[in-house]
């Protein structure tokens, strides 16, 4: 069984494994960051 804390964080690990490399921009990096703190 996966914990759901972890399946948490590894969601937020793979939007921003998404966004570095669809864009893979500073800035979008940083906005990636802050979005992932809603989610």
């Amino acid at each position: 069984m996966t914990n759901k804390a972890d399946d948490l964080e590894n969601r937020r690990l793979s939007v921003i494994i998404f966004l570095y490399q669809s864009v893979g921009k500073k800035e979008t990096r940083e906005k990636g960051w802050k979005n992932i703190k809603i989610l």
